[in-house]
């Protein structure tokens, strides 16, 4: 999971203006809680 997440951030890195990383980057660390809350 921690992997796919640093893959996925490092191959946005620098491709897409800073809005759109940081919708993205809300979205994944609101999709890492979810999932942490789910398997807790």
């Amino acid at each position: 999971m921690g992997t796919e997440v640093m893959r996925a951030s490092r191959k946005l890195d620098g491709s897409d203006p800073p809005d759109q990383i940081s919708r993205i980057g809300s979205h994944i660390s609101r999709l890492i809680y979810d999932v942490r809350s789910t398997t807790a």
